[in-house]
């Protein structure tokens, strides 16, 4: 063990990462912009968003619809769970150059079309009678497959939404240049980078509710050639904020006028069908519907030094009960976001990583699953472990084709890439690692690669309530079996952040799970063993 009290380990990276994980080189122009190597291949986003930006950001690159005129939705419904038979990228519309090869790695999901009937109650704004009754365990599947369903309209709805001679503008701000290698990471705040903006109603009936990381396509007034970007954010409700490659920006030109087009991700919304699908089998009635508290077990741990010395009595009570979690039900802790504005943790952050450092030095056999809707999050708690736990024993997954620039430099090491983009371990690889740090979609990827229920010993999932309840799923129904400890983290009064449909957003959607529980029993009473309250109030 060294002075910083890790425990040293040869790195498993290395046992099967045979390509250069250097920041895949772009070619610079005379003008300083970045032109992307791949023909036809989008340029990737930042992720960091600034503060007026008020765009979530989504996990994974998506599976496009609208990227032709022809309606990407198949109008006649599978069976539920069913395959299509054919990839991705052969069912739906051609999707971007970059997808396509990430689709050549990716598992077969079903297509979930739309069911005719359901279709047509949406188009009418008619909401199926499963949404006006109460959430039960009969109609959970239900329930929220006509919410997703929901979502997946809206996006029909807008395939062939599009702007006309619009003027475009062009916005420098300044943005890190990182250079990544193996064991080593050198940044430098270059002196700008080059957005394309425009404006857009703000009128919600009159245009698309728009999510970074959507594409967008631009072709000049008039002319055939179009080029392919992605959405950053919307500023202040009507100035949209792309990035897009070289292509456009050396044909640029402020008197031209440019007709735009959006796409939108679908392969959330597979995923969170998924999850759904997954999460009606008999034995994750428990985890969905808590009705007692959760299964503890005697454990006999050394006396235990908190490395932070500042936990309140509530934090501490909180973590000694997460030590002795045994299996669901889940365990709750209602508070703060995890890291603050600042990038330190909060009260509920420094809780969870001091459990998780508990149950990593004094359980050898645990393995722990760390995951949050939010890059940002993600990073903060895996940087923080990282000052005990050693590089050998932590993994982050990441979505394919996250921005590389986006991702810390203490925190690249952590990753595995390609060369061209992120990529996952296969099974022989992830099981060398006890704690895995992921967002909600991403966690999919470990699911594709082998990962079972019942592999993680416990799961962390931090700042819940900023995600959907089919979100959360993904990283639950997937994993948790009765001998999985289960801790969520949230706050009861906020709401998920990315819901486009109306119909979804009024009936339930922007619900979380985490929310759902706390308004449940045994949770609402405020029962010490099943929560634990780390609100402004409770630690004064």
């Amino acid at each position: 063990m060294d002075e910083s009290g890790k425990k040293n380990k040869p790195s498993v990276r290395s046992l099967w990462v045979v390509k250069s994980v250097k920041k895949p080189q772009d070619q610079v122009s005379a003008a300083g912009q970045v032109s992307w190597k791949a023909v036809g291949k989008s340029p990737e986003p930042v992720s960091k968003e600034s503060p007026e930006i008020s765009a979530s950001v989504a996990e994974e690159a998506p599976e496009v619809a609208g990227t032709s005129p022809a309606n990407s939705l198949i109008s006649v419904p599978l069976p539920s769970g069913s395959s299509s038979g054919e990839s991705d990228s052969e069912k739906d519309d051609v999707p971007p150059v970059a997808d396509r090869q990430r689709k050549k790695k990716e598992k077969k999901l079903a297509v979930y079309a739309i069911p005719e009937h359901l279709k047509r109650q949406i188009e009418m704004d008619a909401v199926p009678e499963v949404l006006h009754e109460t959430l039960s365990p009969s109609n959970y599947g239900a329930y929220f497959a006509v919410l997703l369903y929901a979502e997946d309209f809206y996006i029909e709805k807008w395939t062939n939404f599009q702007l006309y001679r619009v003027p475009l503008e062009l916005d420098n701000k300044r943005w890190k240049k990182v250079t990544k290698k193996k064991n080593s990471c050198k940044s430098a705040w270059n002196d700008k980078k080059t957005y394309v903006s425009f404006e857009i109603t703000s009128i919600p009936e009159r245009r698309p509710y728009l999510l970074s990381r959507d594409y967008v396509f631009v072709r000049r007034s008039g002319k055939k050639t179009r080029f392919e970007g992605r959405v950053i954010g919307v500023v202040k409700s009507t100035h949209v904020l792309t990035e897009f490659g070289n292509d456009l920006l050396l044909q640029y030109s402020p008197s031209y006028k440019y007709d735009v087009k959006f796409s939108f991700n679908r392969t959330c919304l597979k995923r969170s069908h998924q999850a759904v699908e997954a999460a009606l089998a008999p034995s994750f009635h428990h985890v969905l519907f808590p009705s007692c508290h959760p299964r503890t077990a005697e454990i006999s741990l050394p006396s235990a030094t908190f490395l932070n010395q500042r936990l309140g009595v509530h934090q501490i009570s909180a973590i000694h009960k997460i030590i002795r979690l045994k299996g669901p039900p889940p365990y709750l802790i209602n508070g703060p976001p995890s890291v603050t504005q600042n990038n330190s943790l909060s009260k509920a952050g420094t809780t969870i990583t001091e459990a998780i450092l508990e149950i990593y030095f004094h359980m050898d056999t645990s393995r722990i699953l760390v995951c949050s809707p939010k890059n940002h999050t993600c990073d903060t708690l895996i940087s923080c472990l990282n000052k005990r736990i050693p590089d050998s024993d932590l993994f982050r997954a990441n979505a394919s084709f996250r921005e590389v620039e986006d991702v810390p430099d203490d925190v690249f090491p952590l990753c595995s890439h390609d060369g061209e983009c992120f990529s996952s371990p296969p099974l022989s690889v992830l099981q060398k690692f006890r704690v895995i740090v992921s967002t909600l979609m991403t966690c999919f990827r470990l699911r594709d690669n082998g990962i079972s229920p019942g592999y993680f010993s416990h799961i962390f999932m931090v700042d819940a309530s900023s995600a959907t309840e089919p979100d959360a799923m993904v990283a639950l129904a997937n994993f948790v079996t009765d001998e999985t400890a289960v801790v969520i983290a949230g706050s009861r009064t906020k709401y998920a952040d990315r819901v486009r449909s109306d119909m979804a957003r009024r009936n339930g959607l922007k619900r979380s799970y985490f929310r759902r529980l706390m308004e449940s029993e045994p949770y609402s009473s405020n029962d010490p063993l099943c929560v634990c309250n780390l609100d402004e109030e409770s630690e004064n």
